[in-house]
């Protein structure tokens, strides 16, 4: 499955706006942001991804409606919502980037094993 570069585009900026290292990585066909280790943010397809954990995915599953759950492979991913892009606009992209990066910044910083 390809990703949407332009959607990655779009949020690598909102990224750069806060401190805490961050990388990017292809994988399982997408493309994923990860901020202290955790991954963030991902992109499958045409969607966004963003790691809310289990509390912000009751939250933004009521509150938002392009916003549903994150079934991967046939499997609900706990703690993800996938966020339907179609009517993103520039301040919706930050609010979800800024809600990633808030989340995953409570979480213990994970290091890259070394093979």
């Amino acid at each position: 499955m390809a990703y949407d570069e332009f959607l990655a585009e779009r949020v690598r900026p909102l990224l750069a706006r806060h401190p805490l290292p961050q990388r990017e990585k292809r994988m399982f066909g997408g493309y994923g942001f990860f901020v202290n280790g955790n991954m963030a943010l991902g992109i499958m397809g045409s969607d966004l991804m963003v790691k809310l954990g289990d509390e912000g995915v009751i939250r933004a599953l009521a509150e938002h409606a392009n916003a549903y759950p994150a079934v991967f492979d046939k499997m609900t991913m706990s703690g993800w919502v996938f966020v339907d892009q179609t009517d993103l606009d520039d301040a919706e992209l930050e609010f979800w980037v800024d809600a990633a990066v808030d989340f995953v910044s409570t979480l213990p910083e994970k290091v890259s094993k070394k093979k």
